[in-house]
């Protein structure tokens, strides 16, 4: 088996990076979902004090994966190895009869070719809702925007959902709703 040639090597290593995790939604991409779903989330599963959308949050140090989830959820990952224990925990919480949550919406890398993406992402989601365009992230605590190297999808999850594979459906958002000044 041939070695991965650095270029290629770096390439994925841009995708997989967990070296900065502080990486916040964009606010107008926020504002943008509560106006196009009627949704607001209760509780903010993986936040930092600076860049939560909701009044409730799990920070780093309080470990959301370790956490009961409550309410409409939303996600937004650290976008590293680890993203799949965070697609599991969605489909744990949105399954569980036991759970009180009403919806997740989970912001994630569109990495369709993923075993995460196969495991739990299309078999417990209602819909997934690829994005069009990337967006824009913002560095918590530096301030700093950076593109996203990869296109990025919606991943909407509610407990009253049908039998069957999650819908795939465009979620085309201008730019402005991504990051973006225009």
């Amino acid at each position: 088996m041939e070695d991965t040639p650095s270029d290629e090597k770096n390439l994925i290593d841009v995708h997989l990076s967990s070296k900065e995790q502080d990486w916040g939604t964009p606010d107008s991409f926020f504002d943008f979902l509560r106006a196009q779903f009627d949704w607001a989330a209760d509780l903010d599963v993986a936040a930092s004090v600076a860049n939560a959308k909701a009044t409730s949050f799990f920070t780093e140090s309080d470990d959301g994966l370790k956490k009961n989830w409550w309410g409409h959820v939303w996600m937004n990952p650290p976008y590293g190895r680890n993203i799949h224990k965070w697609v599991k925990k969605c489909a744990i919480e949105i399954n569980s009869p036991f759970s009180d949550v009403k919806s997740i919406m989970a912001l994630v890398p569109a990495r369709v070719e993923t075993q995460w993406f196969h495991d739990h992402v299309v078999p417990n989601a209602t819909t997934i809702h690829l994005i069009t365009g990337r967006l824009r992230f913002v560095n918590s605590g530096s301030g700093e925007f950076q593109d996203a190297p990869f296109p990025s999808m919606l991943v909407e999850y509610r407990p009253d959902r049908t039998e069957g594979p999650a819908q795939i459906k465009t979620l085309k958002v201008v730019k402005k709703w991504r990051g973006y000044d225009e």
